[in-house]
């Protein structure tokens, strides 16, 4: 499990290196749900400038467990 993590966020930060030497295009976004879980302050989420709103919200709910709930 955490292998598969490591290599996803390796895949992600790929994304953001520019290939011209200009600023990256993607960072971390902090996803503050006390209201979804209060035992857990907050998640980070890696997003890059194509990520749609509809995916960052996919993205949160399956980081907080809620990935069968409906965006």
């Amino acid at each position: 499990m955490r292998r598969r993590r490591q290599q996803k966020l390796e895949r992600k930060l790929q994304q953001f290196r520019s290939k011209d030497g200009g600023p990256d295009t993607g960072g971390t976004l902090k996803i503050y749900g006390s209201s979804l879980c209060p035992d857990v302050p907050y998640k980070t989420l890696l997003l890059s400038v194509g990520d749609t709103a509809a995916g960052v919200v996919r993205e949160m709910l399956d980081k907080y467990g809620l990935s069968r709930h409906d965006p």
